[in-house]
C-alpha cells in the first residue's frame, strides 16, 4: 500500500511514481485561487481527458470549465 505524501510544489502532480522522491501517493484540495492555481488545474484537465480519465463531479467540471475559459 502506498503511503499519502506531501508535495513541494503543484508540478509534483505530474511526476511519475517511479520518478518521485518518495514513492507515495498525492491527496491534495485547493482552497484559494492563483493564476499558478489556474494553470495547474488546466493541466490536470488535461492530463486527465488524454488518458481516459473523467471528472464527475458537476460542480468541479464547472469550476474547471470557468478557469479554462478565462
Amino acid at each position: 500500500m502506498l503511503e499519502h505524501k506531501k508535495i513541494q510544489n503543484l508540478s509534483d502532480y505530474f511526476v511519475k511514481l517511479d520518478n518521485r522522491r518518495e514513492r507515495g501517493v498525492y491527496f491534495y484540495r485547493i482552497n484559494g485561487y492563483s493564476e499558478e492555481v489556474g494553470a495547474f488545474i488546466k493541466k490536470y484537465y488535461d492530463a486527465a481527458r488524454k488518458t481516459g480519465s473523467r471528472v464527475r463531479s458537476r460542480i468541479l467540471m464547472r469550476e474547471i470549465f470557468h478557469i479554462i475559459m478565462r
